[in-house]
């Protein structure tokens, strides 16, 4: 709101008519309208290792575990595989994070909904060949599953490429604090993303219940998340303090003589 009212001095002052004004205003409440969609994510970004790349995450995870994890109720014991990956892709494929939440369905059972990053060096041959193979795994699970291209919107209002898997499938589900015993066979969703880098393939997998799917809007939420990918920003380091000798700031431009 602050940088509108600038704009908007300023082009009072250039002595713009009011047609002008519609526009700056309509313009910035689009920007306005297009950066709440993506309150539901988390404001500082995560960093992908291997990468030069961050991401924002959904403020529904607080909590991720890898292969060096163990379980918050006791210490001592390793994680689960079955609890790391999903049920018929394990391992997930160069895995980095498995983030997990609970969701409280229509029957009040709180069920996970699961976040996977993974990052795949790969070739560029390999890439279109390791797409094509996680392509047949699912659709041997689902004869509907397809590779397609996506535009992911970011919240400045362009997009970034990436390809995606969906498919439905009965999945078991552990509801919280039921442990293996009590696995749910449940309708679920998975949807598979693909992100190009010049290394190889950052990956993502997201999984819940047909329901909870539906209850959280997973599609939205993953196609957000996707949209934030972005360079990591530069470290910015702390100006060292001049010597005495050293021309203060604002002398003369890169190192020219006095």
């Amino acid at each position: 709101m602050k940088r509108f009212l600038i704009l908007l001095g300023l082009a009072l002052l250039a002595g713009c008519g009011t047609g002008y004004y519609d526009e700056l205003y309509n313009q910035h409440l689009k920007e306005l309208q297009l950066a709440a969609k993506f309150i539901v994510l988390w404001p500082g970004p995560n960093e992908i290792p291997g990468t030069d790349l961050v991401v924002r995450l959904p403020k529904i995870f607080e909590r991720a575990y890898n292969k060096n994890s163990t379980y918050s109720d006791d210490p001592n014991a390793e994680i689960d595989m079955e609890r790391l990956n999903p049920p018929f892709l394990n391992p997930f494929p160069g895995l980095i994070n498995c983030y997990e939440t609970y969701v409280k369905d229509a029957d009040n059972q709180n069920l996970p909904v699961y976040l996977y990053t993974g990052m795949k060096e790969l070739s560029a041959e390999g890439k279109a060949a390791f797409e094509q193979e996680m392509l047949g795994k699912l659709k041997a699970l689902n004869p509907d599953a397809n590779l397609v291209d996506v535009q992911a919107p970011t919240p400045q209002g362009t997009s970034v490429p990436w390809k995606r898997i969906d498919i439905t499938l009965p999945q078991d589900f552990f509801p919280q604090g039921q442990g293996k015993k009590g696995a749910k066979r449940l309708p679920g969703v998975f949807e598979l993303w693909f992100y190009d880098t010049p290394t190889g393939l950052i990956i993502f997998g997201w999984r819940a219940t047909d329901a909870i799917a539906a209850q959280i809007n997973l599609p939205d939420l993953a196609n957000m998340t996707a949209g934030t990918l972005t360079t990591k920003p530069p470290e910015v380091k702390p100006a060292e303090p001049a010597a005495a000798d050293e021309a203060p700031a604002g002398g003369a431009p890169n190192g020219a003589a006095q």
